[in-house]
């Protein structure tokens, strides 16, 4: 099943994280109105952090994300912060 392409409204802008469902291979699109700060982390269904990332000066340039650990299919959630705002997010990833 796919998940729709969802805006997430942050301070600055919204982002987009497609493809998803994925395999740990993904893109995250920011389109900020000014250069800033993101932080993202990812969580397991229990809430546990499996990896963050930290991006500075993002304003309107897409970036591939690719998860150096391999992760059990199933639904994960991220979890934005930028300039005192947070948004979580479902991913699913699937088998390779």
């Amino acid at each position: 099943t796919s998940t729709p392409n969802r805006e997430i409204l942050m301070p600055s802008g919204t982002l987009t994280l497609y493809p998803n469902p994925n395999a740990g291979n993904f893109n995250i699109q920011p389109n900020f109105n000014k250069r800033t700060l993101l932080y993202g982390k990812l969580l397991n269904a229990e809430g546990k952090e499996v990896s963050s990332f930290l991006w500075e000066n993002t304003m309107d340039q897409p970036f591939q994300v690719t998860l150096n650990k391999t992760l059990s299919p199933g639904t994960y959630f991220w979890h934005f912060s930028s300039e005192n705002k947070e948004a979580t997010v479902p991913m699913i990833i699937q088998q390779p």
